[in-house]
């Protein structure tokens, strides 16, 4: 009796023996990536949490965590570093990563993320109080206390790339002052600052710290001379004008259309992740822009273009190479141009 017992028993462990270890080879075979993202409470998180959500709905073999708190520079040193997958970076910073430039000019990094999905532009503009009469184009900043947003972000490389030499050449004379976002409001209305750097998200929407600055404070547009505006549009590659409708505000802000400068942003990946998966995960991205959209308004642009944005991106800095898994895709959507660079992909 107890040699059938011990039979029955050693057949059910034999039979459910491959069952477990298909399970286990599963569970091993899952990516955890990490995904290197701006501080809580900026839009930059929350987009990155919706696109989190998307990799572990649709992109099979892979779960994406978000790792907050850095800027749109430091992402790419966190990413050198090993300590993240995919980077949400911006042009600019692109662009000084590649070239040791900037803040990589004396710590150039070893490993750089490749170009790789782009889904926002984010539309930049000096904008003063109502009631200051003498602030009415950038040159009208000389002199003046300025905040071109937290150092490290891709507003202030901008600001920094409009206003310095490569374009006006103003930063030096403009008085640079830093603060927290949720201490803006207060430092334009008693006047700690004389402008600020705002930006519009996709050309539709402004985040909550604009907002709250926009509805208790009445605003307008610095908007740029002719000539400054001919120097700015001159400035190679990476910024581009952009028109917006002055409705994103809920109050007449002096301009229609407002005059600003485009910044694209994206998720970029290294040469350590391999092409299979960057591919499943763009094409997860770009295929249901529709449920992103759903769950925040400032991806209506990527909405409408999808990885047309990321194609224009790298036609803005075509000497950085492309994602092989972004390259699989783009040449699957017909975007790709034979004149980009394939990066290579690290082996295993």
């Amino acid at each position: 009796m107890r040699k059938r017992r011990l039979l029955s028993v050693l057949v059910a462990v034999m039979l459910v023996l491959p069952v477990s270890l298909v399970l286990t080879s599963t569970a091993l075979a899952m990516e955890r990536w990490v995904m290197a993202s701006s501080g809580e409470g900026t839009f930059g998180y929350a987009t990155a949490t919706g696109m989190a959500r998307m990799v572990d709905k649709y992109a099979k073999g892979v779960k994406l965590t978000v790792l907050p708190g850095y800027s749109t520079t430091a992402t790419h040193t966190v990413y050198d570093k090993g300590e993240a997958n995919c980077a949400y970076i911006n042009l600019l910073s692109m662009k000084d990563a590649w070239k040791d430039m900037g803040a990589f000019a004396k710590n150039p990094l070893k490993t750089r993320v490749y170009h790789s999905l782009y889904f926002l532009s984010s539309a930049h503009t000096a904008v003063t109080t109502k009631k200051r009469t003498d602030i009415n184009k950038l040159h009208d900043l000389i002199g003046k206390k300025f905040y071109p947003f937290y150092t490290g972000s891709g507003s202030h490389l901008l600001a920094r790339l409009v206003l310095g030499k490569e374009g006006l050449n103003i930063w030096d004379k403009i008085t640079e002052r830093q603060m927290g976002p949720k201490e803006i409001t207060d430092a334009v209305r008693t006047g700690v600052v004389d402008a600020v750097w705002l930006y519009i998200i996709s050309g539709t929407r402004l985040t909550s710290t604009w907002q709250d600055l926009e509805l208790r404070t009445d605003l307008r547009v610095v908007d740029p001379s002719e000539e400054e505006k001919a120097v700015i549009s001159k400035i190679p590659g990476i910024v581009a004008p952009f028109k917006v409708d002055a409705k994103v505000f809920s109050k007449p802000i002096g301009v229609d259309p407002i005059w600003c400068m485009a910044l694209l942003f994206g998720n970029n990946f290294g040469p350590r992740e391999k092409a299979e998966e960057v591919y499943r995960i763009i094409k997860a991205w770009d295929e249901h822009r529709a449920e992103l959209l759903a769950m925040n308004k400032g991806f209506a642009e990527f909405a409408e273009r999808g990885v047309e944005l990321t194609a224009a991106a790298i036609d803005a800095l075509p000497e950085v190479p492309v994602h092989p898994g972004a390259a699989r895709y783009l040449k699957e959507k017909g975007l790709w141009k034979e004149t980009w660079k394939v990066g290579a992909v690290l082996a295993r």
